[in-house]
């Protein structure tokens, strides 16, 4: 039965590259048609390999990859058994990629790679067009494009005329414009016809043909709603996509009155993107998010079949966020209690469900899982969900995120959008002013996640770990920063405090870390601070007890402050092996953020030295522990190196602008230049 069973599967196999569908393009009275099997076959495509059983049963005739190789044999039989053809995309090399087109060699090896291609699937009866290569001029301005690529697809459209013969070629361009058109007419004579992707350009397509006497077919290879590019954005940069219901208007309007009203030389076109993807945002050009239709499926069901689906897409009329329209700028200043309100409608009265998901305004790290298909997002954020009204708090850890929603139907259908905002809250600030609390803090992690920015993905909490299992993801160490600027006074103690513990016994020392910048979202193991760049300040023991644990920092506040640092970081390490976590409220989880507790005594902080003195002699680096350098514009004959209390230290003439500070101990010092009618100050540290 087997045997019987292989032999079947190789005659159905043979039967399909044995009787290869001729395409061929026709023009009568300036009117073109494609022309399969001597029938005309107008595309109605769709871009993507993803569920091609639906866009059969939808009325769809055709999809177009942008590459081939050895696993096109699959899309090819599926495509065939559902009745479909396929655009068979060459990926091309690009210049923006490295690809040079000077290089005779490396052009010759690409094309005969295509002849392998051709040769093993231009029999196949799927096989509907082959499309030599993809944007291939994008990346770079035109004007620096090596025009030899378009010589490069005619002899590659050469190359598959002599081998094939019974399928038409076209290239792909990234919209079009008259030069564009122009070179390809005279570089790639061969094509049969041309592809154009167009996006908010596509009412544009038609009259560059006409005007550029484009005297062959096209078609429109993507298309679909405006790009990122071409889109506008909030104030602070972050574009504005469209809700699903929105897209679907622009998916309808311009299949209405783009495509279909080009009968003399437009064949057909491919939608973009029969699946999903993340480009931009996870849900920008996707027809369908997670296995469900948006209403753009609906409306390209009634394109090509004539007829709407029993079961439609919710549509979403409205949204606003505490009370905003998305193109407002919506910056968020409260904690608590901040609204999401939908509008929405549905036909066919369906359950719906919500679902509420807010991410970082983070590029590539928003992107869906192609395993897992997960939108990542920040947890714990939303305290109410009620259908149509979605209740969160939001963190002050970052400042730009995106709030995505999701309307679920019971019957395999989707509406969604997302809302970009800001969030400006109003610091957090301690009404002792001998308390400070944290400007920032995150935690980072070893082995796996070294990559991984917790102050971002975990902000709720802060953790430090020491394991005998090194590099596997078992050690974490706590960052955090504080704003001291407003500190002026002379200080008896200064401690830093967390709150948590629970790991008793166990000894955590702090490190001081200076002025040296990091931030929340970046601060990862890979760009820690080395121990060379860390301080030991202090050691404690944890205690059992959920409390306030304190360090000693005065010594390193002091003299930091006093050299002119105002913004000081701290690096928390467990020195003693446990396999306990030791657990820290972060700054986001008020009333018990991290600070820092001074008992100050009503002195200056240090000896006062006028602004105008320090904003005319810079010294730098400083801190130093070899020589400092001098920078003025004043006419200076001699220096001193005095400590905080007067006493000369070092001093001499004035030879150049560098001055040796080796032989000076740890510690706050004040320069003083001397000129005919000058005298200049300013501090630095020693360290």
């Amino acid at each position: 039965m087997k045997l019987i069973q292989l032999l079947l599967l190789l005659f159905l196999s043979t039967q399909l590259f044995s009787q290869a569908v001729t395409v061929e393009l026709v023009e009568s009275d300036g009117n073109w048609t494609l022309l399969r099997g001597g029938d005309p076959y107008y595309i109605k495509g769709a871009g993507g390999s993803d569920f091609l059983d639906r866009l059969a049963d939808y009325g769809g005739n055709s999809v177009r990859t942008w590459g081939t190789d050895e696993n096109t044999l699959t899309l090819l039989d599926s495509a065939h058994s559902l009745g479909l053809t396929v655009c068979m995309g060459l990926w091309v090399g690009h210049q923006q990629h490295g690809f040079d087109y000077n290089n005779e060699s490396a052009v010759t090896e690409q094309l005969e790679g295509f002849r392998k291609w051709v040769e093993e699937y231009k029999d196949h009866r799927a096989v509907l067009l082959w499309a030599i290569g993809n944007e291939v001029e994008l990346g770079v301005s035109y004007s620096s494009l090596n025009l030899k690529v378009w010589d490069a697809i005619n002899d590659i459209s050469e190359m598959i005329h002599q081998v094939d013969g019974k399928h038409p070629t076209l290239t792909v361009t990234a919209g079009l414009s008259s030069t564009k058109l122009s070179d390809i007419m005279q570089r790639a004579p061969d094509l049969d016809m041309l592809g154009v992707n167009c996006y908010g350009c596509i009412g544009g397509v038609e009259n560059t043909i006409d005007q550029g006497v484009w005297n062959k077919p096209y078609l429109i290879t993507e298309w679909g709603p405006n790009g990122q590019w071409e889109s506008p954005s909030t104030s602070w940069g972050a574009t504005l996509e469209l809700t699903s219901t929105q897209k679907a208007a622009l998916y309808f309007d311009r299949y209405e009155n783009e495509i279909l009203p080009d009968t003399d030389k437009l064949v057909g076109s491919y939608v973009f993107l029969w699946g999903n993807k993340f480009e931009e945002t996870p849900t920008w050009y996707g027809l369908f998010f997670d296995g469900y239709e948006t209403e753009a499926v609906d409306v390209m069901t009634y394109h090509w079949s004539g007829v709407y689906p029993a079961n439609r897409a919710p549509k979403i009329t409205s949204v606003t966020l505490n009370g905003q329209a998305v193109n407002q700028n919506v910056v968020i200043k409260s904690e608590e209690d901040n609204r999401i309100i939908l509008e929405v409608e549905d036909e066919d009265v369906n359950s719906l469900t919500f679902e509420y998901l807010i991410q970082p305004e983070s590029g590539d790290e928003g992107a869906i899982s192609d395993e897992t298909h997960v939108l990542p997002y920040i947890p714990g954020l939303f305290t109410q969900t009620n259908a149509t009204e979605g209740i969160f708090s939001t963190p002050d850890n970052l400042n730009e995120y995106r709030l995505f929603y999701f309307v679920r139907d019971n019957d395999g259908n989707i509406a969604l959008g997302n809302f970009p905002f800001q969030v400006k809250l109003d610091p957090l600030v301690s009404d002792d002013p001998t308390i400070i609390f944290a400007d920032r803090d995150a935690y980072i992690r070893d082995g796996a996640f070294e990559a991984e920015d917790h102050g971002v993905t975990d902000f709720e909490r802060l953790l430090t770990r020491l394991s005998d299992n090194k590099d596997q993801g078992f050690i974490r160490e706590t960052y955090v920063g504080f704003d001291l600027s407003s500190v002026n006074e002379a200080m008896e103690t200064a401690t830093v405090e967390l709150y948590g513990g629970g790991t008793e016994g166990v000894k955590t020392v702090i490190y001081g870390i200076g002025d040296l910048p990091w931030r929340e979202n970046t601060i990862s193991w890979n760009t820690r601070y080395e121990d060379d760049e860390l301080v030991p300040l202090d050691t404690i023991e944890i205690s059992a007890e959920l409390k306030y644990h304190q360090w000693n920092v005065r010594h390193y506040v002091f003299n930091r402050l006093a050299s002119g640092d105002d913004f000081l970081s701290f690096v928390f390490r467990n020195i003693t092996v446990d396999p306990k976590i030791t657990t820290w409220a972060s700054r986001e989880t008020r009333p018990n953020p991290p600070r820092i507790v001074f008992d100050f005594n009503g002195g200056d902080l240090v000896l006062g030295i006028p602004p105008s003195s320090q904003r005319d002699l810079r010294i730098y680096p400083n801190p130093s522990s070899e020589v400092i350098n001098i920078r003025t514009q004043h006419s200076i004959e001699k220096y001193e190196i005095t400590s905080l209390e007067g006493k000369v230290i070092q001093s001499g003439l004035y030879m150049n602008d560098t001055i040796d500070i080796i032989s000076l101990g740890t510690g706050i010092y004040i320069l003083k230049l001397y000129g005919r009618d000058t005298l200049l100050q300013n501090r630095f540290y020693r360290k």
